[in-house]
């Protein structure tokens, strides 16, 4: 944990924190940003995926395993299997 910010009530989703946290992860010198940013749940969304390109910093988000992403998988990219 980096930092904790506390805000109210309803303003608890990705969309709340995300400033915060390129402004934070901006704020650190390339040596001291983490390695990855993880982005499961709500913050594996496009708008902090594109947030993170931005400032060129890495990050893992969870793929939800669908029929239709296995279907993708399987036969629309055989060469990962």
């Amino acid at each position: 944990m980096l930092d904790v910010e506390v805000q109210s009530g309803k303003s608890h989703a990705a969309k709340h924190s995300l400033p915060r946290l390129r402004q934070l992860i901006e704020g650190l010198a390339p040596e001291k940003r983490p390695a990855l940013v993880r982005g499961d749940n709500a913050f594996g969304n496009e708008g902090v995926m594109a947030e993170m390109e931005e400032i060129n910093q890495r990050y893992l988000s969870k793929l939800r395993q669908t029929a239709g992403i296995l279907s993708l998988i399987c036969h629309g990219m055989p060469d990962l299997i």
